[in-house]
């Protein structure tokens, strides 16, 4: 039941699988450590540009930096919670699918009666 011959191509197939740039985990060091950096000049960035805010609360250091990582994880609690109400069973379609069928083969069934 087991051919070694595809057992051996695919082990070779798994072998010559095209390497990208992401599967070095240099890079994948590389893209975290910049981003870092980025976050560690807009901090610093904060402290020298001048601000002109509307309410007295945008004056706090780094407010805005504050304020979107707030409102990204409100945003991923809602989405936690709303994917309560929206979740459908595994099978939701196969069973609407199964039920479509019924319902036809049960009209063929009237229709060739008559």
């Amino acid at each position: 039941m087991n051919d070694p011959r595809s057992e051996e191509a695919l082990q070779r197939g798994a072998a010559e699988e095209k390497k990208y740039w992401l599967d070095d985990p240099r890079n994948v060091d590389k893209i975290w450590y910049g981003l870092i950096g980025i976050c560690a000049l807009l901090l610093v960035a904060d402290f020298v540009v001048e601000k002109h805010p509307y309410f007295e609360l945008e004056n706090a250091p780094n407010f805005y930096g504050f304020y979107g990582f707030v409102a990204c994880f409100l945003l991923v609690v809602a989405a936690a919670q709303l994917r309560k109400v929206l979740m459908r069973d595994e099978d939701y379609y196969q069973r609407l699918d199964a039920e479509y069928e019924a319902r036809a083969e049960n009209e063929r069934d009237e229709g060739s009666a008559h």
